[in-house]
């Protein structure tokens, strides 16, 4: 009987530590940021319009090869 309390004591602890283990990656995942400048700065919005006929001039165009 008391080997039944000891496993059970063991898996609520590592049970405790599971959680709290996961708790602390997703506080520091989520406080710190992987964008680096380089990123932003692709990410960033195109300056002025674009030109519709320029794009459908590109669909049109066929690959020989």
């Amino acid at each position: 009987m008391r080997s039944d309390r000891d496993i059970l004591i063991v898996c609520i602890f590592t049970f405790i530590t599971v959680v709290t283990w996961i708790f602390v990656d997703f506080v520091k995942t989520t406080q710190s940021s992987t964008v680096t400048s380089v990123t932003e700065e692709l990410l960033a919005p195109l300056p002025g319009p674009i030109d519709q006929k320029l794009l459908r001039d590109l669909e049109a165009r066929q690959a020989f090869e």
